[in-house]
């Protein structure tokens, strides 16, 4: 169901709190048009040996197909993030692959 996954790092800076932090731009597009259904994120960053989950949230489908979410993080590293579509009476559920990407500090 979900089609795709993308990371692109913001150059902007931002404050979350009053804190500093590095803005992660996430975007998915889903192929057949779903609008308003939810669609979930789920990003995980690597430590150590091992993938620990950072956020996981659900943003309803944009009229286009796409939706857009922000990752914000103070910390520098690795990241994935996955795209998931619970599924409706007429569609099965469908997880993208991992889109890896990397944060630095802000």
């Amino acid at each position: 169901m979900p089609r795709s996954a993308t990371a692109a790092p913001c150059l902007e800076k931002a404050r979350l709190h009053g804190h500093r932090v590095t803005k992660t731009l996430l975007t998915a597009k889903v192929k057949p048009l779903l609008p308003s259904e939810p669609l979930g994120f789920v990003v995980q960053r690597h430590v150590g040996k091992s993938w620990r989950i950072a956020a996981a949230v659900r943003f309803p489908i944009g009229s286009g197909g796409t939706v857009r979410a922000f990752f914000f993080t103070n910390k520098a590293g690795k990241c994935r993030v996955r795209v998931s579509y619970a599924g409706d009476s007429n569609y099965a559920t469908g997880k993208s692959a991992w889109k890896t990407f990397l944060t630095r500090r802000p």
